[in-house]
């Protein structure tokens, strides 16, 4: 299994156990990982955040926003992989 991969996993596992052990004492999860992609993650608040800068009609279901989150992250990797220097 990939070394990141793996680790994110873990990461996930951990982040999951304190959250079910904060729920028992009464505390609020904050964040979540709503998708992987490769060894890079997208929280719930990154979703948020590309969701309020497309205010846009086309852009009000959010799955469509986490689509195009995934798209751009795996282009940017396929960019890297081909030795394409991708900046700002």
């Amino acid at each position: 299994m990939n070394k990141h991969l793996l680790s994110i996993l873990t990461m996930i596992g951990i982040l999951l156990m304190s959250a079910m052990q904060g729920a028992a004492s009464g505390s609020v999860v904050v964040d979540r990982v709503v998708a992987v992609v490769n060894d890079e993650i997208i929280t719930l608040s990154d979703l948020q955040r590309e969701a309020a800068l497309k205010k846009s009609e086309a852009w009000r279901d959010d799955r469509l926003v986490l689509e195009d989150m995934i798209d751009r992250k795996l282009q940017m990797a396929a960019a890297k992989r081909s030795g394409v220097d991708v900046t700002d």
